[in-house]
């Protein structure tokens, strides 16, 4: 056994002699030094590193010590962001507080990754919120795009520091900014519509549930009429008005950024949404182009009535996206829309839930497919008796804009707002036969007397 022990040990030792004879020479790092500098390059990748990851932990030291220096409790979910550099961070009801607020807000400044902050419902009140905007005001977190600071409890204090903020010079490049349910009210309206005029980088803006009247609206919209940035704007949940609707519609008028516009819960009835169609009409010798840049308009829940819905049939085609859920339409108001829509290249998408239409009617199916973007035939609309519902509706409609476009003072002298059209028995408006004169007129002009009624056929959608 002691031989056989031996002579295999002598043919391993000679098996890995002839391995290390044929095995390439081993080159190492140092030994290019002089000739490609790769080592020197490694050297620097390490001391990089190092550097990055110094800055991190620094991020989420500076919170500790912070919250330590406050006397607050930490929040393992932002440390722990702050730790990972990661680009978003989601801390909605997390019951931050007003004090959990400060070293957060404090931390933001070596914060370099952050994007997406939201920070809805913590309840940080005035200066909770203050304090966060003044961070961002003074450099923290440049990367950040998108901020929510919804249910806060902000008040006008809190739309200060967001004027502030949107006023900041440098300016910081927040794109998106929520600041709903925040009882801001007019004051705060007038105060972000101070930093909106001075703003170039937000392109949302979400100001519903805000207590916000015509005279916030207002404000607003003239700060619409010279930002050139702004694609979303809501203001649901408010109570603005005809007279706030008015005013936003006329800031409409020749901008060019603004696509998305949601003004559902706000009380426009006909008068305010005719407003609105109007600014989405084309001007004579425009060639049919709308003079604005809107797409997805949002009229929900705003008392409106087959009239309204007529002035929206004359625009639809305009839109890529209308909502006009929650309104009593009824079936000549939703007619109205189809009919248009049929008409229209490319098909809206019409949102028309509980719009006073029996589910168990033509009408109501057409409605569910125009809401999925289906393209309804016009032997469909036929069978539904479409046209002849649609014909006072629309009738209605064009009178409506064309006194919308007109600028109605704010009161008559009764000091109740002007109606848009008398109302019959049907609230449709009276029906009588054009005079030679009105029916010349109203082929030059396209304009259809009061109480005039016009078949669906001779409408210019």
């Amino acid at each position: 056994m002691a031989s056989i022990s031996a002579n295999t040990k002598a043919r391993v030792g000679e098996a890995k002699e002839g391995e290390a004879e044929d095995e390439p020479p081993q080159v190492h790092a140092g030994s290019l030094d002089d000739e490609s500098g790769e080592e020197g390059d490694d050297v620097e990748r390490a001391v990089f590193s190092e550097e990055e990851e110094e800055e991190e932990v620094r991020c989420a030291a500076e919170y500790k010590a912070l919250c330590a220096q406050h006397g607050t409790a930490r929040c393992s979910k932002w440390l722990r962001a702050c730790a990972a550099e990661s680009t978003q961070c989601s801390l909605g009801h997390y019951g931050l507080g007003t004090h959990g607020a400060a070293p957060l807000a404090l931390s933001l400044k070596w914060n370099e990754r952050v994007q997406h902050l939201d920070l809805s419902d913590n309840g940080l009140g005035a200066d909770g919120v203050c304090s966060v905007l003044d961070a961002l005001t003074q450099g923290g977190a440049p990367e950040l795009r998108s901020l929510s600071l919804r249910r806060n409890q902000a008040g006008v204090e809190g739309a200060e520091g967001a004027a502030a903020l949107l006023c900041a010079r440098p300016a910081h490049p927040l794109e998106r900014l929520d600041l709903t349910a925040n009882a801001i009210g007019d004051r705060g309206a007038s105060a972000v519509a101070r930093g909106l005029a001075r703003n170039a980088s937000l392109l949302s803006l979400i100001l519903g549930d805000n207590e916000i009247d015509a005279e916030g609206a207002e404000q607003l919209a003239s700060a619409l009429k010279v930002n050139s940035r702004l694609a979303e704007l809501s203001l649901e949940w408010n109570n603005i008005r005809a007279e706030g609707g008015r005013a936003v519609a006329e800031a409409l008028q020749g901008q060019r950024s603004l696509h998305t516009l949601n003004l559902g819960w706000n009380g426009l009835m006909d008068e305010g949404v005719a407003a609105v169609a109007a600014a989405l009409r084309p001007a004579k010798g425009s060639e049919g182009e709308s003079p604005c840049a809107l797409s997805d308009l949002r009229l929900h829940q705003n008392r409106m009535t087959a009239q309204g819905s007529g002035a929206l049939a004359c625009v639809i085609k305009h839109l890529d996206s209308l909502d006009v859920s929650g309104n009593p339409l009824g079936s000549e108001g939703a007619s109205a829309l189809l009919l248009a829509l049929q008409s229209a290249q490319s098909p809206c998408k019409l949102v028309a839930n509980d719009v006073c239409v029996r589910p168990e009617t033509k009408i109501h199916t057409l409605l569910c497919r125009a809401g999925r973007r289906e393209a309804i035939e016009l032997h469909s609309l036929q069978a539904a008796g479409v046209e002849s519902m649609a014909a006072a509706s629309l009738v209605a409609g064009v009178e409506a804009i064309n006194l919308a476009q007109k600028k109605p003072s704010k009161k008559n002298a009764t000091g109740k707002a002007p109606s848009l059209l008398k109302e019959n028995s049907s609230g449709l408006g009276s029906q009588r036969k054009l005079t030679k004169e009105e029916s010349a007129n109203w082929r030059r002009t396209d304009r259809c007397p009061e109480g005039v009624e016009r078949k669906p056929s001779q409408m210019r959608l």
